[in-house]
């Protein structure tokens, strides 16, 4: 695996085809990101909407190295020069970064909004709190995170939202019966591209359960359970960058809504394992938990299956610890592995064959002339789901996406 150690300036001058946005046709594989020479590991946490650029951080006793990986170098390019650098994200155009940095090796954190050449704008930690960024809308206008009082850990923190300037605000509760202390947006896939929803948990200490939860704005909304069920617990994790659907866990079961309705529910694969769904691709026919893929093609398995069966299997010796991210369609996903003795990280690209497949329309189980019918009566009425291939519009193209998966009674996964 090759890599290369760069300054923010050296970086933008070599990268203005790599982060050009042009869509690049990638074979499936899987890539393992070695860590720069001294530290002992790596884990990728985000990846654009079209999977060509993704960030990371390579990681040492000594502190951490921020990195970016495009498809079209084929390698990990670290920005040095700050001591002890948390990327977080980067908006789907590469113009702007949020990021954590240590001070003098203290865990002073600070959150950087801003180009990646900089100059930076920031946040800075209060004697009153600390702040723990998470992500961005997708144009980098709104970040979000917990904050929590100087002094305390995680457990005390509250959700925050940044738009610029000087302050954070808190994010409102739906009730008193519900905190948002330790609850908020937990991943880095809990706000659309626009910025103008964010998901997460409200948390009632007392009974230990969680309700599902979307702010806009200053309003705060609980997502719906099944019908006639008083409680509604819910555990929500990610939501599509259309911010049509939401993931999560309904009570011990994988949960997937769509528009605020809860449509998909299916159990765990494994005793004893609660499949948090914490990203959710454009079309709502894939989602991820930690270790696990749902699909509505195969249904929930086990994520080194998925990855061999699409193209991308896992690197041989390393075992799977979680998922952190997917592209907008799903077929490109982003994580960490590990292996024992002793016990390392590094994190990994997928890049794998997988696309939806719509060829059962209405999802009765079989694919036939229903299936025609009910496909345009949405495209005509120019329905969202009938954008079939994910283009953001629907037209002639959608027609011979359909067509294409119907007429071979199916599409192969």
């Amino acid at each position: 695996m090759r890599y290369r150690i760069r300054t923010r300036a050296a970086l933008i001058a070599g990268a203005a085809f790599a982060f050009s946005g042009i869509a690049l046709a990638v074979p499936p594989h899987f890539v393992l990101v070695e860590p720069l020479e001294g530290h002992n590991w790596t884990s990728v946490y985000s990846v654009t909407a079209d999977g060509l650029l993704a960030t990371g951080l390579s990681q040492s006793p000594r502190g951490a190295v921020p990195f970016f990986w495009s498809v079209e170098s084929g390698r990990a390019d670290f920005i040095t020069g700050y001591d002890g650098t948390f990327l977080v994200a980067v908006s789907e155009d590469r113009s702007v970064i949020a990021a954590m940095f240590w001070r003098n090796g203290e865990r002073a954190t600070l959150l950087y909004l801003g180009p990646i050449e900089g100059p930076y704008t920031g946040l800075s930690n209060t004697e009153e709190f600390s702040y723990n960024p998470l992500g961005m809308s997708g144009d980098g206008s709104v970040v979000y995170g917990v904050r929590s009082p100087s002094g305390t850990g995680l457990g005390e923190s509250r959700p925050f939202i940044w738009r610029g300037g000087d302050s954070a605000p808190e994010l409102p509760n739906v009730t008193t019966s519900y905190d948002t202390i330790g609850g908020g947006p937990n991943a880095s896939s809990c706000m659309d591209y626009s910025g103008s929803q964010l998901v997460g948990m409200l948390g009632n200490n007392e009974y230990g359960i969680f309700l599902g939860v979307v702010w806009e704005g200053d309003t705060v909304s609980v997502l719906p359970g099944l019908p006639d069920d008083p409680v509604q617990m819910g555990y929500v994790a990610g939501i599509s960058r259309n911010g049509r659907y939401i993931s999560g866990m309904y009570y011990d079961w994988g949960a997937i809504w769509d528009n605020r309705v809860l449509t998909t529910i299916f159990p765990p694969i494994y005793l004893y394992t609660y499949p948090v769904m914490k990203a959710v691709a454009d079309h709502g026919r894939l989602a991820v938990s930690d270790d696990q893929i749902w699909t509505r093609e195969r249904g929930l398995e086990d994520a080194t299956v998925f990855l061999a069966a699409h193209g991308a299997p896992i690197t041989e010796g390393w075992g799977f610890y979680h998922f952190n991210s997917i592209s907008a369609d799903g077929s490109v996903l982003v994580g960490t592995l590990y292996r024992d003795s002793p016990r390392i990280y590094r994190g990994f690209i997928a890049y794998t064959s997988y696309s939806p497949c719509f060829a059962d329309f209405n999802e009765d189980g079989g694919v036939e002339g229903r299936d025609v019918e009910d496909f345009f009566l949405a495209w005509q009425a120019s329905e969202e789901r009938a954008d079939v291939n994910i283009d953001g519009g629907v037209d002639g193209a959608d027609i011979e996406t359909f067509f294409t998966q119907w007429a071979r009674g199916g599409c192969a996964q």
